[in-house]
């Protein structure tokens, strides 16, 4: 009996010090992540050699993958590097994401918050996918405040796509003068100027012209007034953007769109605990048995 009570107690305290240490552990990952929110007061980079800069930037690499673990703050996150993806993981970035002079890039599942700089911008570049992000509160059209800015402001380049966003709420929601872009299954929402012509803005007479639908499917506008008298979700008329642009294949009804989800610390710590805890019931089950046996 002395035995068995001796082992139930070293079982005890084996099972409080595995607990103590994961939860331990979930706190430092919780002070760590809230921390590594940090204010990079500059520039964020991704080099063109692949490197990180400042070298401790939440941003972890796998391949040419490039996932932020964190939610970011500074001034530029600059993408150098051609042909990888930079994965946002729902996470939010306080900042301007630029491109320059770079190919093959994608630019998936962040949400961009600036005040009043372009939430994704990238010029002279080609072959670029803006993916299942969320901007707002981006673009200024007075250049005395500062550089004419949009949600997203493409410049030069070509074959880019920009597919499943949400642009709401920002003074302009694209500005777009490259060539070949093509632009669908997106929604605009509340912002002052949905889409803006560069060259009315009094910078020229560049003409944009993007294609904004696949063939099949346009994007949805907020202020959109036509109809959809078959109810197949696609406005009888298109939505006229400018007289260059215009989408054919308008959506009428704002879809329950899936959330990029952000990071579920505590799911993860339960989830952590859960499996623990389940393993040690299954030794110490297996202990305390074979204890019986050495008692009889």
């Amino acid at each position: 009996m002395l035995l068995a009570a001796t082992v139930n107690k070293k079982s005890a305290n084996v099972t409080f010090l595995v607990l103590s240490f994961c939860l331990a552990a979930f706190l430092n990952i919780s002070f760590v992540s809230a921390t590594a929110t940090g204010d990079v007061h500059g520039d964020t980079c991704i080099n063109e050699d692949g490197t990180i800069s400042p070298s401790d930037t939440p941003i972890f690499v796998d391949g040419n993958v490039y996932t932020l673990a964190t939610d970011l703050r500074g001034v530029h996150l600059s993408i150098k590097r051609s042909n990888i993806v930079f994965d946002g993981n729902g996470h939010t970035l306080y900042l301007n994401i630029a491109l320059r002079k770079v190919e093959n890039v994608t630019v998936k599942n962040c949400f961009v918050v600036t005040s009043g700089n372009s939430g994704i911008s990238f010029d002279y570049s080609s072959n670029i996918t803006i993916l299942n992000n969320t901007i707002s509160g981006c673009g200024r059209v007075d250049n005395s405040m500062g550089p004419i800015s949009a949600a997203v402001f493409l410049i030069s380049g070509h074959s880019n796509l920009i597919m499943g966003n949400t642009i709401k709420d920002n003074e302009i929601g694209l500005i777009v003068t490259a060539e070949t872009t093509q632009i669908y299954n997106n929604s605009f929402i509340d912002n002052h100027y949905d889409v803006h012509e560069w060259g009315a803005l009094g910078f020229g007479s560049i003409k944009s012209k993007a294609v904004f639908d696949n063939g099949t499917i346009g994007n949805y506008w907020s202020n959109y007034d036509g109809t959809d008298s078959d109810g197949d979700k696609i406005g009888d008329t298109p939505y006229v953007i400018d007289e260059n642009n215009q989408d054919m294949y308008p959506v009428v009804n704002l879809e329950e769109t899936t959330a990029i989800p952000k990071p579920l610390l505590w799911a993860i710590f339960l989830i952590t605990i859960i499996t623990i805890v389940a393993v040690l019931a299954v030794y110490l089950r297996s202990f305390n048995g074979n204890q019986r046996e050495v008692t009889k």
